[in-house]
């Protein structure tokens, strides 16, 4: 990918005014605006976008769900005790809201970056020019769309006008220090969507042939797979169909559904390197991270067998389960292997890891469809779903034993429409267990209180409150105003 090149470029990019207001670093301070490096040919551009995809990991959002709990016998890094307790963290290492922040920000300046040089450069290719445009669009959106879920409240329609969001940045810092306000959460949302349906459109008239290795990259199944999520946050529930069905077509479709008998066959690390196949048609959209801690079942507080027993409560049946490696018994941990680790030149470690895979879509549509009426047409497709991941007695179980295992015992004074919506977000829980997913979920359906036990006995509840991370010090100290009834976090500067 022209790695020489790449890094040459970021070492000097237009980034100074958006990381000195928004993530508080001085590093570029010597870089005046107008010796930042020309990009004057189209690949270069294109070089330039393989750095418009935050670097950092927002997968310690899994560090603060139902989906962790105590593991006395594990090591407990101080970032990683503040998440689980839900304190604002003070370390800005990888696995950190801020590390999350300060990547999103530089992935976002470098997309403005390719924009501006887009459109500056006279190019003898103008379906390149388009596809390479469409992908910084399509970034910019992502990147803004993530930061506003995590750093601000989930989307109300009756309130995002007056709720605060994040900066929505779209142009290029021509000045040294820029001066930066929060838009609102309806802002971030509207100004992502035009981004975002722009980018579509300009994606649909282009080729996806410049890209050697496209899953790394918003193909035009991740863009649905993105869409798709967008409207479902959003609560616009027919284009959350709309879109999912782009993928999936109208009916249940099983080639975008993972087999995991292909998959945990073995070690864990190469169950990992089959979970994030390139080849597998579930996985949408991949990301090379950087993590520090993430990877190591024996740090932090992490799924226990407890847990493990409750997300799985059919744990003999459920093929995600009960393949699973299970960690050292006197560790209580219980490990799935999800995520492809590894170190490389001494560089920080890193993860393969799916953005987007073809279950997230179907689970989107199937709360869709609920949620706007089409109850039989759910089922319909819900009972399939469950065809596939459930075994019973070597063959699969059948829905109406699945169904009757919720209304007999687990939520037996539901009504139908509750029942069937706590089956689709325990589905979710168990399907995307460790991949960070679940905490948007518990922010978008206020799945709270959620208690956490520390390894001294003490007890952490997360209430309303605490289900909004505070952005980060150094942007508050630049100017930013805090979200509301949190106190900023004491970074070090």
């Amino acid at each position: 990918m022209k790695k020489n090149m790449i890094y040459r470029i970021k070492s000097v990019i237009a980034i100074i005014g958006i990381t000195l207001m928004l993530n508080g670093c001085d590093d570029f301070l010597n870089t005046e605006p107008d010796n930042r490096l020309q990009l004057d040919d189209i690949e270069q551009v294109q070089a330039l976008l393989v750095n418009a995809y935050p670097e950092g990991s927002w997968l310690f959002t899994e560090w603060m769900t139902d989906n962790v709990g105590l593991t006395p016998n594990d090591i407990f890094l101080p970032h990683m005790v503040e998440i689980y307790s839900f304190e604002d963290v003070t370390e800005k290492m990888q696995d950190t809201p801020t590390y999350y922040w300060t990547s999103a920000y530089r992935a976002i300046a470098h997309a403005n970056q390719a924009l501006d040089a887009l459109d500056q450069l006279a190019s003898a290719d103008p379906d390149h020019e388009k596809a390479l445009r469409a992908e910084a669009l399509i970034c910019r959106s992502y990147a803004h769309f993530m930061l506003v879920n995590l750093f601000a409240k989930p989307y109300d329609p009756q309130t995002a006008s007056s709720d605060l969001g994040i900066p929505y940045v779209k142009d290029i810092e021509r000045e040294l220090i820029v001066q930066y306000t929060r838009n609102s959460i309806a802002e971030v949302y509207e100004l992502a969507e035009k981004d975002l349906l722009e980018g579509i459109e300009l994606k649909q008239q282009s080729s996806e042939k410049y890209y050697s290795a496209i899953k790394y990259h918003f193909n035009m199944n991740a863009v649905w797979g993105y869409a798709s999520r967008f409207y479902l946050f959003k609560k616009d529930y027919q284009k959350c169909i709309e879109y999912s069905n782009k993928l999936l077509g109208a009916g249940y479709n099983p080639s975008f559904i993972k087999d995991f008998s292909k998959v945990n066959v073995g070690h864990p690390t190469r169950n990992a390197q089959r979970f994030t196949a390139y080849d597998d048609a579930s996985n949408l959209m991949l990301a090379r991270i950087e993590v520090f801690a993430h990877p190591f079942y024996q740090i932090g507080y992490r799924l226990s067998f407890d847990i493990f027993n409750q997300i799985f409560f059919q744990d003999q049946s459920d093929v995600r389960g009960v393949q699973s490696f299970i960690g050292n018994q006197a560790r209580t941990v219980v490990y799935l292997p999800k995520h492809h680790w590894a170190v490389k030149d001494n560089a920080f470690p890193y993860m393969i890891v799916t953005q987007f895979r073809g279950e997230e879509v179907f689970l989107n549509r199937l709360e869709a469809l609920l949620l706007s009426g089409k109850t039989a047409e759910m089922e319909q497709q819900l009972a399939q779903f469950v065809a596939n991941r459930y075994r019973a007695t070597g063959e699969t179980l059948a829905y109406e034993d699945f169904y009757r295992e919720y209304t007999g015992t687990l939520y037996p004074n539901h009504t139908k429409n509750e029942t069937l919506l706590k089956i689709i977000l325990d589905e979710r829980r168990r399907e995307f267990v460790d991949e960070g997913l679940r905490w948007l979920d518990i922010r978008r359906h206020m799945l709270i209180p959620i208690q956490h036990e520390d390894i001294n006995g003490v007890v952490h509840t997360l209430t309303e409150d605490k289900l909004t991370m505070q952005i980060p010090a150094d942007a508050i100290s630049k100017g930013l105003e805090p979200n509301p009834s949190k106190q900023p976090m004491n970074n070090i500067p």
